[in-house]
């Protein structure tokens, strides 16, 4: 990072700094290798529960994410059934 502060021009750092270009690329396989399997468990999910397929990664992973709370998922119900937006839920306590 000092050095990029240096120089702040990116073509310049790269072309100077030799170990860069390696640990960019390493780093970009593994980003690619957590994208793969985060795609691969949403697929799981998704056929579980077909209706999921309606939904995109960012609203399945906001549902999932939230499993404790099932009130939030509200917001994509009428993304996964027809004529339905909002649904009442009832207290356990009661």
């Amino acid at each position: 990072m000092s050095t990029v502060q240096k120089r702040p021009n990116v073509i310049d750092v790269c072309v100077e700094t030799d170990k860069l270009l390696p640990k960019l690329q390493e780093n970009l396989k593994v980003l690619e290798t957590v994208q793969k399997g985060l795609a691969d468990y949403l697929e799981t999910k998704r056929i579980a529960f077909p209706r999921f397929f309606f939904l995109s990664d960012e609203e399945l992973l906001s549902i999932l994410s939230n499993t404790k709370n099932p009130t939030s998922v509200q917001p994509f119900l009428r993304s996964c059934f027809e004529n339905m937006a909002r649904i009442k839920f009832l207290d356990e306590d009661k």
